[in-house]
Parts: structure tokens; C-alpha cells; sequence
């Protein structure tokens, strides 16, 4: 993981047992720690870069206020193959706009961006 206090930062998600994918879990797990992000490190910019064919980042992403910002092929990594990937970004801006009452299986869940985001 990339990290630059102050400035940015690239996340990765999954949901390794394939009993738990496909049920809102990552939106569920990254809408917590994600302001939390912001705050502990200060960030204006978080990025996430999935594999463009892998389809639950790719559709978790901009529920959670990531917006595309370019499709490129890269090798994400060391131990990877080049591939194309889709790269999202969040900012800081973006953050504070969220309604963080995302609905998951029609249930509400906890605003949280306000509590944990020092505004000033």
C-alpha cells in the first residue's frame, strides 16, 4: 500500500471466503474505516485500483463516492501480470458530500463521516 501523509493513499479490498461475496460486505466494511483514512492520515486523495474485469470492486467503488478517473494497464504489483485496470479516486471534497446513510439490503445504516472528519 502506497502512503503519503498529508496527500494520498491506495487502498485494495476483498472478500477472500466466496460465502461472504456478493452480500454488501464490502460496501459494509469500507464505509467505516475509509473516513477514518482521511482523518488518521490526513489524506485529500484515496485511491483503489481493481482489476477492470473483476466486477464487485468495480461496482462497490462508486457506491462508496469513488469516481473513475482512468482505465490503464499497469502491473499492479510485484508478484502480477500486466492487466488493465480501473483507477478510482475519493477526495477529500468528495468525502464530505457523501450521504453516509447508504441503504445495504434495505436496511439503514449509521452516518458516520461527521463524528469521525475534524471539518476544519
Amino acid at each position: 500500500m502506497h502512503l503519503s501523509f498529508g496527500k494520498e493513499a491506495y487502498m485494495h479490498l476483498h472478500v477472500w471466503p466466496a460465502t461472504f461475496r456478493q452480500k454488501g460486505m464490502g460496501l459494509t466494511f469500507f464505509k467505516r474505516p475509509i473516513p477514518l483514512y482521511f482523518e488518521s492520515f490526513q489524506l485529500e486523495r484515496l485511491f483503489c485500483e481493481p482489476k477492470a474485469s473483476n466486477l464487485p470492486p468495480n461496482k462497490t467503488l462508486p457506491k462508496l463516492g469513488f469516481e473513475l478517473e482512468a482505465e490503464i494497464e499497469k502491473m499492479p504489483g510485484w508478484i502480477n501480470y500486466s492487466q488493465i485496470i480501473n483507477r478510482y479516486i475519493l477526495t477529500r471534497t468528495k468525502l464530505f458530500s457523501i450521504d453516509w446513510n447508504i441503504f445495504i439490503k434495505g436496511r439503514p445504516t449509521k452516518p458516520i463521516a461527521h463524528k469521525c472528519i475534524n471539518r476544519n
